[in-house]
């Protein structure tokens, strides 16, 4: 027994076909011979009666068998197809294994695709809520720019009440300034009227006097010339 496990762990699984093999064919005549119940029967009891006293006999006889993995696959569809042949439902279960087979892979293909939807879904949801943060980030500075809008505003019309104040004051005070100068310069046009009047009046003055010293010198001359004869 130990050389049978010795030789199947060195060379695998295929060694326990060899094995099988090598019973079934030492078994052959006696196989053929027997019933369905009875066959049975042999397959449970009786089958490792040929190499009850030589298991080396059984290892030699295994590692004649050669089994190709070719002749397995064909022995394979040839069992399947004998056994659907005998069996009509068979048939209808291979059909019902392929189907859910065939569910079993779109269902997993579906649970990756679920799987791509949530993963999705939780992206959108998170770029959402980054989204509406944003949102309120930008509603609160919009909300603190229009306070310091409304705040410049303010201070903007202050800043133009002062200066129209002060234009107007100016203005005032220019006109008032304008008016002021309007009067000393009529004063003074006054003045220089009357100063031009009174040079007018001096120059008379002055060419009656001329003329009169010229008169008197004339008359000095006469004089100084009748007192010299």
């Amino acid at each position: 027994m130990y050389r049978i496990l010795d030789v199947v762990f060195a060379e695998g699984f295929e060694a326990l076909f060899r094995f099988a093999f090598a019973l079934l064919k030492e078994n052959e005549e006696q196989l053929l011979k027997l019933d369905f119940e009875a066959l049975l029967g042999f397959l449970k009891i009786g089958l490792f009666e040929t190499y009850t006293e030589s298991v080396d006999q059984l290892v030699q006889d295994a590692a004649k068998i050669h089994i190709s993995k070719r002749r397995v696959d064909k022995l394979a569809k040839d069992f399947i197809a004998e056994a659907r042949r005998n069996d009509p439902d068979a048939l209808q279960i291979e059909s019902l294994k392929a189907q859910l087979k065939q569910m079993a892979e779109e269902n997993k293909v579906l649970e990756g695709e679920m799987q791509i939807i949530l993963e999705n879904q939780t992206r959108m949801t998170i770029e959402l809520d980054e989204a509406k943060l944003e949102i309120s980030k930008r509603g609160e500075l919009i909300e603190a720019l229009e306070t310091q809008v409304d705040g410049l505003k303010g201070v903007l019309m202050d800043e133009r009440r002062t200066a129209e104040d002060a234009v107007k004051e100016e203005t005032e005070r220019l006109a008032h300034r304008n008016l002021e100068l309007t009067k000393r310069n009529e004063i003074l046009e006054d003045q220089l009227s009357d100063m031009e009047q009174m040079l007018a009046d001096v120059k008379l003055k002055w060419a009656e006097c001329d003329g009169e010293r010229v008169e008197y010198l004339k008359n000095y001359e006469n004089l100084k010339k009748s007192l010299e004869l």
